[in-house]
C-alpha cells in the first residue's frame, strides 16, 4: 500500500478546508444481509483511476463512480481474489489470490496475465501461491499469504513481478500471514498470527532490516488473540494495524506504533456483539494523525478525530476490509460496498451522503 507522509501545510490545509468532508456510497450492493460477498481490496494510482477486487477486477477511471470488469473469471471456476497492487510507473500491477493463482498486469489494468507458473513454491509439497496481502517499493513486489494457513510465506519479485521466490516464515515466529508494508527495499513488516493448531493464540507483526531475507518479532499479543490484519503506515513512523480478534470476539481494538514499527500498543475502540457470525475487525485506515476509522466484519464503522481516544460509531458501510488514503480529505474504502470519503463540493457527483451516526457525543472546538 501507499505511504501518505504529512506535513504541516498538510494538516492546515485538512483543518482548514476538510469540513465539508463525508462519507458516500459508490458502487456495490447497499444489502443489509450478511454474507461472505464483498469487495476485498482496493487500490488507486490517482483520484480517479482505481482498482477493487471480489469475484473479478474492476477499474473506474472517473473516481469510483462507475466501474468496468477486466477479468472474465466466473465462467472460469472460482477465484477468491484477495489483494491488488500497482507499482509506481501506474501501468505494472499484481493481483493476489487464494486460488494459487497470481495476476500481472503491465497496461494499466486493461489486461490481465495469470503468472502463477512463474512463481515456484518449494517451501513444502504443497506449494500453494496464495497472497493476502501485497505491497510494493520502486520495482519491487511483496506479498504474504495466507490467512489460514500452518506455513506462512513471504514472496518477493525485483523485476516487477515477472519473476518471484519465496520464502516460509519460521514457525515460531507466525504461521498465518495477511499484510505486508515496506518502508524502503530492506526495511518492511509482515503481520498475522501464529497459530497452535488451529487456535491463532497470538496476533503478530514481524519486522525485517534485510529485503525479507530475516525477520524479528516485533509485536505479540495473546490476551485478544487472533490476527493483525492490516496495516497502515501514516508516515515513516506513525502506522496502525487492526485486530482481528480471538479469545475476546466482541472486542473492537487497533496497535499503534509512534517509532517506525520498533513498539506498539493497543488501542481499544468498543464492542461488537459476539454472538453473530463474523465479529472480527479488519479495515484500519488514518487520513491524518487526527481523525482515522476502523471496520470490520460489522454494520457500520467507528471514527476517531482525537487522534484515537475516543471513538464513535457510524451507521455507514459494512464489512470494511480495506481503506486506501488519497489524501487528508480523501479516502477510499471496500466493504460489501465501495465507499468514498470526500468533499462535497469537490465531488458534487459521488453519490447518496449517508453518515449517520448511530450515537451523538460533543467534541471540542480545537482544532476545528
Amino acid at each position: 500500500m501507499k505511504t501518505l507522509l504529512f506535513s504541516a501545510s498538510f494538516l492546515f490545509s485538512f483543518f482548514s478546508y476538510g469540513q465539508n468532508a463525508s462519507w458516500h456510497y459508490l458502487y456495490g450492493s447497499t444489502s443489509s444481509t450478511q454474507g461472505n460477498g464483498r469487495f476485498t481490496d482496493i487500490y488507486f494510482i490517482d483520484n480517479n483511476v482505481g482498482f477493487a477486487i471480489g469475484l473479478n477486477i474492476l477499474k473506474t477511471e472517473d473516481g469510483g463512480k462507475t466501474w468496468a470488469a477486466k477479468t472474465n473469471f466466473s465462467s472460469s471456476g472460482y477465484h477468491h481474489l484477495r489483494s491488488i497492487e500497482f507499482s509506481d510507473d501506474g501501468l505494472t500491477g499484481i493481483a493476489g489470490s487464494l486460488s494459487s493463482m497470481v495476476y500481472r498486469t503491465s497496461d494499466a489494468g486493461e489486461t490481465w496475465q495469470d503468472i502463477s507458473l512463474n512463481i515456484t513454491d518449494t517451501t513444502d509439497s504443497i506449494g500453494i501461491r496464495e497472497m493476502c496481502g501485497l505491497a510494493h517499493v520502486g520495482d519491487n513486489f511483496y506479498g504474504v499469504g495466507a490467512y489460514y494457513t500452518y506455513t506462512a510465506r513471504f514472496y518477493k519479485s525485483l523485476d516487477k513481478g515477472v519473476t518471484w521466490t519465496v520464502r516460509a516464515i519460521d514457525t515460531s515466529l507466525a504461521t498465518q500471514l495477511i499484510d505486508v508494508y515496506f518502508l524502503n527495499a530492506d526495511t518492511g513488516f509482515i503481520s498475522g498470527a501464529k497459530a497452535n493448531n488451529g487456535i491463532n493464540e497470538k496476533a503478530v507483526v514481524l519486522k525485517t532490516t534485510d529485503g525479507g531475507a530475516t525477520w524479528t518479532s516485533v509485536f505479540s499479543d495473546s490476551i485478544i488473540g487472533g490476527r493483525i490484519w492490516k496495516l497502515q503506515f501514516l508516515s515513516d513512523q506513525i502506522a496502525y494495524g487492526s485486530i482481528e480478534p480471538k479469545f475476546l470476539s466482541d472486542s473492537v481494538a487497533i496497535i499503534k506504533t509512534q517509532d517506525g514499527g520498533n513498539n506498539w500498543t493497543i488501542t481499544g475502540i468498543g464492542r461488537q456483539p459476539s454472538n453473530i457470525v463474523y465479529s472480527g475487525t479488519q479495515g484500519v485506515g488514518f487520513a491524518n494523525p487526527m481523525r482515522g476509522w476502523v471496520g470490520g466484519w460489522y454494520s457500520g464503522m467507528f471514527e476517531t478525530t482525537d487522534g484515537g481516544n475516543t471513538w464513535t460509531k457510524l451507521d455507514f458501510g459494512r464489512n470494511i476490509n480495506r481503506f486506501f488514503v488519497l489524501d487528508t480529505n480523501d479516502v477510499m474504502a471496500c466493504g460489501l460496498g465501495i465507499y468514498r470519503f470526500a468533499d462535497t463540493s469537490l465531488h458534487t457527483s459521488i453519490g447518496k451522503e449517508h453518515n449517520k451516526p448511530s450515537t451523538l457525543s460533543l467534541s471540542p472546538t480545537y482544532p476545528n
